[in-house]
């Protein structure tokens, strides 16, 4: 059985990080890479979004079918193969939560346009992210 609670409050968490994202949607690359403020603030939303999500992921997939998962990306890949989110969906943000690995683990080859770019992508898949994964809890209660 699903814990409705821990998964709503990961939600939550994840709209907040993608409210603050968002300041961010419009920012140039010379305003970003210029500011370290705003580098590091974007690097780290986008890392609490993929562990926000992986646990979702990691939860939903241990207790509706008792499967653990072998790291972020493939939580994203498993919760397509098993229709909580589409295909591609999945597969988009399978590739964020590689970028999240990069930002926790190797963090001093971290290219400053590549995380730019991803601003919108990630601001769009994890909006998309939470309001497949709201119907997948919804439907197993």
């Amino acid at each position: 059985m699903l814990n409705r609670d821990l998964l709503l409050r990961k939600v939550n968490s994840m709209k907040e990080y993608l409210l603050e994202l968002e300041t961010f949607r419009n920012v140039s690359f010379a305003e970003y890479r210029d500011t370290i403020h705003n580098r590091r603030s974007v690097e780290r939303l986008i890392q609490l979004l993929v562990e926000c999500a992986s646990d979702i992921n990691a939860h939903i997939l241990a207790r509706k079918e008792n499967m653990r998962t072998e790291d972020y990306r493939s939580s994203f890949l498993l919760m397509g193969d098993k229709k909580y989110l589409t295909k591609d969906l999945a597969k988009g943000l399978s590739k964020a939560a590689g970028m999240g690995n990069l930002l926790v683990h190797e963090y001093e080859k971290i290219d400053d346009k590549a995380v730019h770019k991803t601003i919108p992508i990630a601001l769009d898949s994890f909006k998309s992210y939470i309001a497949q994964v709201l119907k997948a809890i919804e439907a197993s209660q």
